[in-house]
C-alpha cells in the first residue's frame, strides 16, 4: 500500500480513538505508565545485576536465609549440605547438595544427595518459593501407609488435614518436578504387606493449577514384573481430599505376576494367580473407580469374578475388555476376546470345565430397577459359542434365574447376530425375545419344549411362540413326551416349523420336512398338541424310502412297553430295509390303539440283512430277510434265509404275540450248523451254564457241528431265568480244550443232549497227548461226571508242556480217571502202572522200560470250614504216590479266590509219615544227592545252571506254601551230598523252621556244626562249625557279576570255624562278619588265627558300580616258618617274626583276585629269621633271589656262588605299591649278618615278570674293625667309629648291582657294576 493510501485508511479504522487520545488525562496516565515501566525495568534490572554479581557469588553465605525460606515454603525443616549457583537464560539456578528434609517432629525424614533447582520469578507476587523445575538425581524415598490409611513421605504425613498437607500442596504447584534414577521402598502398614521396592525410578510431575499430569516408569524385582510404565491424568485441588478428584490413569506392563501383586494393590476380582502382558485404563469419578478397559494377554490365571462364584481357571485369556460400574449393576464389553481354560484330567472332573472362546465381540448389561424392580438383561454378540457361553455361566455374576435357564436348556452351537434380551428372573419371567442366526444349535428338551441339535437357519421367538426356517446337515428332534427313548435322527434337513404357546397349550406344526440321515431317507409331516396333561394328541406320517433295522426303536412311542421297547432296541442289531411306512395317528393315551376307532399305529418293514439277537445271551440270528410287521399290540418276523452261530437257518420263524401281556415272550424255532466254539459260547451266555455250574465257560473248541433248538424267552429281563431250551448238538471232528492249563482234545466225535435242567454225555471219542480217550456222562442238578480211558505219550506230553524234567522220560503210559465237578469244585481219581515209561532222572526217581512203577493221584473236596462271617473257606486234598520212591500228601485251601497250603507230608527213599497237624514234613533217604546235576535238570537242556541265593532255594520253595506261617521240618540221610562241585560223605542233615527263619544241624565227614538262616531283608547266614574242609584246588572259575545277579543281594554273614582247613593248608579258626549295606556287602571282619599268626581284615564288595572289593589286612606272626609250614610250604624258613599290612583294591568278588584290576600299598617288617636252602626250580631261583641263599660266611672279591646256602637275616622292611596289578618298591632292605641287601623295581603279578634292581653290600666295615682291634684295640675301636659315622665305607666300596628280569619261573639275573649303591636313607634300618 502507498503512503498516500496509508494515512485514510488508518484514519478510517482510528478515527473513534481520537478524542479518547487526545484527552489530557490519557497523555498523564501513559506518562505515569512509561516512568513505572521503566522503574520496574530497572528496579529488575538491578535485582538481576545483584543477583547475578552480588548474591549469587556469595549464595552459601545466604544457605541459611534459603533453608529458612524452603522450610517456610514446604512447611518443614529443612538443612542444605552446601548449596552452588549458575543461571538458566535469566533465571536463577540452584544446584543444593545433601539435603536432609525433617518431618513434623524435627526428626531426619528424607535425605537428597543432590537437588537441581530452577527458580520461577512468579515466587515474588506470590511471596512463595516457587520453582519452574526441580529435578532430584538418584534419591532414595521411603513411601509408607500406616495402618490407619494414611500416607508418609519419607516419614512425613501427606494426608492429615491441617498437618503435613502444606508438602503435598507445595508440590502440586511446582511447574515441573523431575526425579531420575531414584530407589523406592513402599510399605503398606493397612495391609500388612511386605515392603515393595522398585529401582530405576523415574518420575515426572507437570502442574497447571489444578491440572496434574504425571509419568512413572520403574523396575521392580523381576519376579513381579517387568518394567512399569505409569501415566496418570487427573483434576483436584488438594491431596487431603482425594475424593473430589477426578481423571484417568494409565498403566503398561509387559510381563507380570499379577497374583504376587495383590500384595500392595486391590483388584475388583479376586485373582489367585495369573501372568502376562497388560495394559489397562482406569477411570475415577469422586475418588471412586468407576470405568476400566483393559488389554490383556495372561496366562494361567485363576480368577473369581465374585466372593459366590467358583474359580476360572484360564490358561490362556487376550483381547480388550471394558466394564462400567453403576449403583444398579454393571456392563461388560469385549473385542476379539480370547480364552481358553486349563483342561482338568483325573477322576471327576467334567467335560464342560474345558472352555474355549474364538475371538469375538459382545456387550453384556444387566441391570435392576433403582427402585428395586425386576432385573433387566441385554445380549448382543457379533459370533458366539453357546457351549463356551453355558460353561462360563457359572463363572459369571448371572442372578439364579439365567442360571436355572441355562442348566435347564444347556444351549450349545454356534449363534450370530444375536440379538437376545429378557425382564424378570427365573421364578418369574415377564417376558423375553431372541432373534439369531445359529449353526449346529442344540438345546435340552424341557417340559413340552422339544429338544433340538445339529440345526442350522433362523429363529425369532418369544414367551408367546415362534418360528423357524431350518436347514441342517446333521438334525436331532428330541420329543420325550412322544418319543422317550431316543431322538429323531433327521441328518439332512429342510423344513419350516412354527409353534404357539397360550395359556400353558403348546401347539406345534411341522409344515414340511425333507430329510436323509443314519436311520432312513424320507419326508414327513404332522402336528402335535400338548395341554399340559397326558401324553398329547400327534397325528404324524412318514414315508421312507430307505431305512435302518437298528433305528425301528428309536420311533416306538412311549405308551408301548418298555420291556418291548427295549427289546426291539436291543434285539435289532443290524439291517436296512428299501420299504418301510409309519402311521400314527390319535391321541397318544390309547396307544397302541387296539380299538382302531381311537387311532392307528403301523409299522410295515421290509428288512435286508438284518442281526436280530433276540435274548439276551443267546446266539444271534445274523443275514437275516425277513418280514417285520408292528401292528397293534404284537409284532412277527418271517424268516426268508439267514444264519445262526455260523450256520444257515431254516424254517426259523422269531414272534411277540402281545407287547401289552404281563410278561411278553419270544418265541423262537429253527435249525442250524456251524462251529462248535459258537455253540460253546452259546452255553457259557445263557441259562444253561448255571445249571451246570458254568463248567464249560474255561472250554475252547475248534470245528464244526450241528444244532437243533426250540427257545421261549421272556422279554422281561428278571424273568430270563424262566427261558425254556431244548437243544441236540453234534461234535463232528473237533480239537477241545476243556481248561487251559489242561491239554486239548483232538478229534473229538460224539453227542451232547442239553436242556434248561441237565446235559448228558451218551460218548465221546477223541485223542489226548498223541493217545486215545474215551468219555462219557453227563451232569444232573449241577452235578458233572466223567468217565475217562485212555493212554498219555511222554513225546506227545512235550509237545504240551516244556516242562524239564519231561527231557528225562521217555515211552507211554496208560490210565483211567474219574472227574466229578459240583460247585466249581473238582474231584479226580487217575490211576496208572508206568510200565512202558522210561526215566533217567537222578537217583531215586530212575526206572528201565517194562519195570512197574505205580502212579496213584486223589484229589478230592474236604468239608469247608466256616470262619466268622466271611466266605467258607473251601479244603482240598491232594495224595499222590510213586512206588515206594516218592509219597505225597497235602492239604490246601482257597478263600476269596485267593489259594495257601495248610499242612503237607512228603517222603522220599522212606515210609511216609503221619500228617502233621500243622506245617510241612519232608523226609529224604538217599545214597546220592547230587543236587549240582538236579539243579541241571530242571533248568533244562542247553541251559544255564541258575545262580542260587544262599537259603533261596528254602525260601522258595516254602514261601509260598508257608505265607502265613508254616513250619517246616526237613530230615535229609545221604551218603553222598554234591553241592557246587564239592562232595561231603555220610552227610545228616536236619533243617527246620517258618519262612523266613530256619535252622539247621550238619554231620558230615567234612563239616560238623550249625547253622542259621533268616531271609528278612537280603537276609543273614550264620554257622558255627567245629570243622570244615574243603578242596586244595578249586577248578571252578570265577564268573563275573553282572548287573540284576542274585549274587547283588548277597546276605549278611556271621561264620565261625573252629578248624577251617583248604586242603593242605591248616588255617585255624575261621570268623567271618559281614552284611548288605544297600547293595554293598560289608566285610565287617575276616580273621584267621591260630598259634603262630593272626590274619585280620575288613572292607566290601560293591557290587552295582563297579563290582570292586577293596580290602584291609594286617598279618602278625611269631614265628613265620611254622606259619609256612602249616600253608604247605615246609622248609622255607626258620623261625623269625614278621608283620605285614596294606590295603588293596580290586574288580570283582572277594574271593576272585583279579591281577588287572589290583591296586594298593603293602608294609612289611620282619625280624630274627633265615631263609633255609630252597630246591632247584624256577620257584626255588625267585625265592632263592629273595632269601640270597648261600651268603658265604667268608671274604671274597667273587660273588659267583653268593647266597646258595641260605641266608640268615636281621631285619626286612620295605613298602610296596601296586597299580593295575604291577607290585614296585624304591626299596626292600634286607639286613644280615653277612651282608645288605637293597632291592627296587616293580614285578607284574598277573604276567609273573620282573624288573628288580638288586644291590648286595656284603659286610666288611665292621670285619674289619673287628681285626684291627684285635691287633691294636684302640686302633680298632677308631676304624669302628670312622665305619659308623662314614656310613659303611667299606660296604660300598665292595657292593654289587644285579638286574633280574624274566618270568618267574625262569628269572634272569645280570651283573650289572660294582659301583658303589648310594647310601640309605638316614632312618634305614641298620
Amino acid at each position: 500500500m502507498r503512503q498516500d493510501e496509508l494515512r485514510p485508511a488508518l484514519y478510517h479504522r482510528l478515527h473513534l480513538l481520537m478524542p479518547l487520545l487526545s484527552h489530557p488525562a490519557t497523555g498523564r496516565i501513559w506518562r505515569l505508565l512509561v516512568r513505572v515501566f521503566w522503574l520496574a525495568y530497572f528496579a529488575f534490572v538491578l535485582l538481576i545485576l545483584a543477583l547475578r554479581y552480588l548474591i549469587l557469588p556469595n549464595i552459601e553465605a545466604y544457605r541459611v536465609d534459603i533453608e529458612e525460606q524452603v522450610s517456610q515454603a514446604i512447611g518443614l525443616s529443612v538443612s542444605v549440605g552446601q548449596i552452588a549457583a549458575s543461571w538458566d537464560g535469566i533465571h536463577p539456578d540452584l544446584l543444593l547438595s545433601d539435603v536432609i528434609i525433617a518431618d513434623s517432629k524435627g526428626q531426619p525424614a528424607l535425605a537428597l544427595p543432590r537437588i537441581h533447582g530452577v527458580l520461577s520469578w512468579s515466587s515474588l507476587p506470590r511471596l512463595a518459593l516457587r520453582l519452574r523445575l526441580l529435578q532430584i538425581d538418584e534419591p532414595t524415598l521411603h513411601l509408607r501407609r500406616d495402618s490407619d490409611g494414611r500416607f508418609f513421605v519419607a516419614g512425613i504425613a501427606l494426608a492429615d488435614a491441617g498437618g503435613d498437607n502444606a508438602v503435598g500442596d507445595w508440590i502440586l504447584a511446582q511447574k515441573e518436578i523431575r526425579v531420575r534414577g531414584a530407589t523406592v521402598a513402599w510399605e503398606d502398614a493397612k495391609r500388612e504387606a511386605p515392603p515393595l521396592i522398585l529401582e530405576a525410578v523415574n518420575f515426572a510431575l507437570d502442574n497447571d493449577a489444578h491440572h496434574h499430569r504425571f509419568a512413572l516408569t520403574a523396575l521392580p524385582p523381576p519376579a513381579l514384573a517387568a518394567a512399569i510404565d505409569l501415566r496418570g491424568d487427573f483434576r483436584g485441588q488438594h491431596l487431603g481430599e482425594l475424593e473430589a478428584w477426578n481423571g484417568q490413569a494409565f498403566v503398561q506392563i509387559d510381563y507380570a505376576d499379577l497374583a504376587v501383586w495383590r500384595t500392595w494393590i486391590d483388584y475388583p476380582i479376586v485373582l489367585q494367580h495369573g501372568r502376562g502382558a497388560m495394559r489397562a485404563w482406569v477411570g475415577f469419578t469422586a475418588g471412586k473407580l468407576d470405568a476400566l478397559t483393559a488389554d490383556l494377554a495372561l496366562d494361567d490365571v485363576n480368577l473369581r469374578l465374585a466372593n459366590d462364584l467358583p474359580a476360572l481357571e484360564l490358561e490362556q485369556l487376550s483381547g480388550r475388555i471394558s466394564a462400567r460400574l453403576s449403583a444398579t449393576g454393571m456392563s461388560v464389553d469385549g473385542s476379539r476376546v480370547e480364552l481358553l481354560t486349563e483342561e482338568r484330567k483325573g477322576k471327576g472332573a467334567r467335560a464342560d470345565e474345558f472352555i474355549r472362546l474364538a475371538p469375538t465381540d459382545f456387550h453384556v448389561d444387566w441391570q435392576r430397577a433403582p427402585d428395586g424392580g425386576a432385573l433387566r438383561g441385554r445380549l448382543t454378540a457379533s459370533v458366539l459359542e453357546l457351549t463356551a457361553l453355558a460353561s462360563l455361566a457359572r463363572y459369571l455374576p448371572l442372578d439364579a434365574g439365567s442360571r436355572q435357564l441355562l442348566a435347564d436348556y444347556a444351549p450349545r452351537g454356534r449363534v450370530s447376530q444375536l440379538r437376545a434380551a429378557w425382564v424378570g428372573d427365573a421364578e418369574r419371567l415377564h417376558s423375553y425375545s431372541l432373534k439369531a442366526h445359529f449353526d449346529a444349535l442344540a438345546v435340552r428338551a424341557k417340559d413340552s419344549f422339544p429338544g433340538v441339535s445339529g440345526l442350522s437357519g433362523v429363529v425369532d421367538a418369544n414367551e408367546r411362540g415362534g418360528s423357524a426356517t431350518l436347514g441342517s446337515g446333521n438334525a436331532e428332534i428330541d420329543l420325550p413326551s412322544v418319543l422317550p427313548d431316543s431322538s429323531m435322527r433327521l441328518g439332512k434337513l429342510n423344513a419350516q416349523a412354527r409353534w404357539k404357546i397360550n395359556q400353558g397349550v403348546l401347539e406345534a406344526e411341522l409344515l414340511r420336512a425333507e430329510f436323509s440321515g443314519p436311520d432312513a431317507t424320507g419326508s414327513a409331516k404332522g402336528t402335535y398338541r400338548y395341554r399340559g396333561d397326558g401324553p398329547g394328541s400327534i397325528d404324524l406320517s412318514a414315508a421312507l424310502t430307505r431305512a435302518d433295522a437298528r433305528a425301528v426303536w428309536r420311533y416306538l412311542p412311549l405308551v408301548l412297553n418298555r420291556d418291548a421297547r427295549h427289546w426291539v432296541r436291543d434285539a435289532l442289531k443290524a439291517g436296512s430295509a428299501s420299504e418301510a411306512k409309519l402311521v400314527l395317528k390319535g391321541n397318544l393315551a390309547n396307544f397302541p390303539f387296539v380299538d382302531h376307532t381311537q387311532g392307528q399305529f403301523l409299522v410295515t418293514v421290509k428288512a435286508q440283512g438284518v442281526t436280530l439277537d433276540y435274548g439276551n445271551g443267546w446266539p444271534e440270528i445274523t443275514g437275516l430277510d425277513a418280514d417285520l410287521r408292528f401292528a397293534g399290540n404284537g409284532m412277527l418276523v418271517d424268516v426268508r434265509r439267514g444264519a445262526i452261530l455260523g450256520a444257515s437257518l431254516a424254517q426259523t420263524r422269531a414272534e411277540i404275540p402281545d407287547f401289552d401281556a404281563p410278561v411278553s415272550t419270544l418265541k423262537v424255532q429253527g435249525r442250524a450248523e456251524g462251529d462248535t466254539a459258537q455253540f460253546l459260547k452259546f452255553i457259557v451266555d445263557s441259562p444253561v451254564a448255571e445249571r451246570i455250574d458254568h463248567f464249560s465257560d474255561a472250554m475252547r473248541a475248534s470245528g464244526k457241528g450241528r444244532l437243533d433248538i426250540g427257545l421261549v424267552i421272556p422279554l422281561e429281563e428278571a424273568r430270563l431265568g424262566e427261558s425254556k431250551i431244548d437243544a441236540e448238538y453234534v461234535f463232528l471232528g473237533n480239537e477241545v480244550s476243556v481248561d487251559p492249563a489242561l491239554p486239548p482234545l483232538h478229534e473229538v466225535n460224539g453227542r451232547l443232549q442239553f436242556t434248561a435242567h441237565d446235559l448228558r454225555i451218551p460218548e465221546i471219542k477223541a485223542k489226548l497227548a498223541g493217545g486215545p480217550v474215551k468219555i462219557k456222562g453227563g451232569a444232573d442238578n449241577g452235578k458233572v461226571r466223567v468217565d475217562v480211558d485212555g493212554s498219555v505219550d511222554v513225546n506227545g506230553l512235550r509237545g504240551l508242556a516244556s516242562w524239564p524234567l519231561l527231557a528225562q522220560l521217555s515211552g507211554s503210559a496208560a490210565y483211567n480217571a474219574q472227574i466229578q465237578v459240583r460247585k466249581r469244585n473238582v474231584e479226580l481219581v487217575l490211576e496208572s502202572d508206568l510200565l512202558d515209561i522210561a526215566s533217567t532222572l537222578p537217583a531215586p526217581f530212575a526206572k528201565s522200560r517194562g519195570e512197574p512203577m505205580r502212579l496213584h493221584l486223589d484229589n478230592s473236596v474236604l468239608p469247608p470250614v466256616q470262619a466268622g462271617k466271611a466266605l467258607p473257606i473251601v479244603r482240598e486234598q491232594l495224595r499222590v504216590a510213586l512206588g515206594s520212591v516218592l509219597n505225597l500228601h497235602l492239604i490246601h485251601r482257597q478263600q476269596d479266590g485267593r489259594h495257601s497250603l495248610e499242612r503237607a507230608a512228603i517222603a522220599i527213599g522212606r515210609p511216609m509219615k503221619v500228617l502233621p497237624e500243622r506245617g510241612i514234613n519232608v523226609g529224604i533217604s538217599t545214597q546220592l544227592l547230587d543236587i549240582d546235576t538236579w539243579r541241571k535238570v530242571l533248568a533244562g537242556p542247553g541251559k544255564d545252571t541258575p545262580v542260587v541265593e544262599p537259603g533261596a532255594g528254602v525260601d522258595a520253595a516254602s514261601e509260598g506254601a508257608s505265607a502265613g506261617g508254616l513250619p517246616v521240618l526237613v530230615e535229609l540221610k545221604a551218603g553222598q551230598v554234591v553241592v557246587s562241585g564239592w562232595r561231603y560223605s555220610d552227610v545228616t542233615l536236619a533243617l527246620s523252621g517258618e519262612h523266613p527263619r530256619w535252622v539247621a544241624s550238619l554231620l558230615s565227614r567234612e563239616a560238623t556244626g550249625a547253622l542259621q538262616w533268616d531271609g528278612a531283608g537280603t537276609g543273614k547266614l550264620s554257622a558255627r562249625l567245629k570243622k570244615w574242609q574243603l578242596p586244595g584246588k578249586d577248578e571252578r572259575s570265577i564268573e563275573p557279576v553282572q548287573s540284576g545277579d542274585a549274587l547283588q543281594k548277597l546276605p549278611a554273614l556271621d561264620i565261625v570255624v573252629d578248624e577251617f582247613e583248604v586242603g593242605v593248608r591248616r588255617f585255624g579258626r575261621l570268623d567271618v562278619q559281614a552284611h548288605n549295606d544297600g547293595g554293598i556287602w560289608r566285610l565287617d571282619r575276616v580273621e584267621l588265627l591260630n598259634p603262630v599268626a593272626k590274619f585280620s581284615a575288613s572292607g566290601q564288595w560293591q557290587v552295582a558300580n563297579g563290582n570292586r572289593t577293596q580290602l584291609d589286612f594286617a598279618l602278625d606272626s611269631s614265628d613265620v616258618g611254622k606259619l609256612l609250614d602249616r600253608l604247605g610250604y615246609p622248609g622255607s624258613v626258620r623261625a623269625g617274626s614278621t608283620r605285614m599290612k596294606g590295603k588293596l583294591g580290586w574288580n570283582g568278588p572277594p574271593e576272585g583276585l583279579d591281577y588287572a584290576t589290583l591296586n594298593g600299598d603293602l608294609q612289611l617288617e620282619a625280624r630274627k629269621g633265615e631263609f633255609l636252602k630252597l630246591d632247584p626250580g624256577a620257584a626255588g631261583k625267585l625265592l632263592g633271589l629273595i632269601s640270597l641263599q648261600g651268603l658265604p660266611r667268608r671274604f671274597t672279591l667273587d660273588f659267583g656262588d653268593v647266597f646258595s646256602e641260605g641266608f640268615a637275616f636281621d631285619t626286612i622292611s620295605g613298602r610296596m605299591t601296586v597299580k593295575d596289578g604291577v607290585m614296585s618298591t624304591d626299596q626292600l632292605q634286607i639286613d644280615g649278618p653277612a651282608a645288605r641287601v637293597l632291592m627296587r623295581g616293580e614285578t607284574d603279578l598277573k604276567k609273573e615278570t620282573q624288573r628288580l634292581n638288586v644291590s648286595v653290600q656284603p659286610e666288611l666295615s665292621s670285619s674289619a674293625a673287628l681285626g684291627v682291634a684285635v691287633i691294636n684295640p684302640l686302633a680298632g675301636m677308631a676304624a669302628l667309629l670312622a665305619n659308623k659315622f662314614l656310613q659303611n665305607p667299606l660296604n660300598k666300596m665292595f657292593s654289587f648291582e644285579y638286574l633280574v628280569t624274566g618270568k618267574w619261573d625262569d628269572p634272569k639275573v645280570e651283573r650289572i657294576t660294582a659301583t658303589p649303591t648310594p647310601a640309605p636313607p638316614a632312618n634305614s634300618t641298620q
